[in-house]
Parts: structure tokens; sequence; C-alpha cells
């Protein structure tokens, strides 16, 4: 019985998420763009800096200028910056944008409502 609940609740919030990447707060993102954001999201969360040059790193599975392209269309869709550290002028690490965190709070949003809607 446990077991249905978890997953209505991950279903109820799919159903809600993907409202969410298909509404205008949005641009439309690619599953890589997506999973970067997700990965570079646990990084941040954990204090980890992103340096550019290594962010490729953290997909395996997708080439290094691929990713490289990524990011930068992340950048163009203002949903990352880059930019230099304080303690490392040299090398360009990978931000967040104010418009990633809104996006980040609305799926944190979605999960609290599926979870709620028991």
């Amino acid at each position: 019985m446990m077991s249905k609940k978890y997953s209505l609740n991950y279903l109820r919030f799919l159903h809600l998420s993907n409202a969410i990447r298909q509404a205008p707060l949005l641009p439309q993102l690619d599953s890589l763009e997506e999973r970067l954001l997700n990965v570079f999201a646990a990084a941040w969360h954990a204090g980890k800096p992103i340096p550019v040059r290594k962010a490729h790193l953290m997909v395996p599975d997708a080439s290094e200028r691929t990713v490289y392209r990524r990011v930068k269309a992340l950048c163009e869709k203002d949903l990352l910056m880059l930019g230099k550290d304080d303690h490392d002028q040299c090398m360009q690490y990978v931000y967040p944008t104010e418009r990633t965190n809104r996006y980040f709070s609305h799926l944190g949003r979605c999960m609290e409502q599926a979870q709620n809607q028991t």
C-alpha cells in the first residue's frame, strides 16, 4: 500500500513538473541541457565550484565539445552564467542565474504539492 502512495506522488510530481517545463517560464530544453542543470544544481548545493573546463566530467556519456555547446546554449537562455572566481582569475566557472533559481524553486513547489495531494 505504501509503495502505491509513493508511486502516485511521483506521478503527480512528473505531471506538475512537465507543466512547468512547457510554461513560458522556461525556454525549451533538450534532455542534456536539463541533465546538466540538475547535475550542476547538485554541485552548487554541495558548495562545489564548477570550472567550465571540467563541466564535461560531470556528464561522462557526453563529449566535452557537446557539453560546452550546451553550456553556451544555457547561457544564451539565461539559465547559466560564466564568471571568474575571486581566488582564481584565470579560470571561468559556471554559476546559476536568477532564472535558474526560480526554475528549481518551481520544481520544489511541485514536489511539495504532489506530496500534499495524498
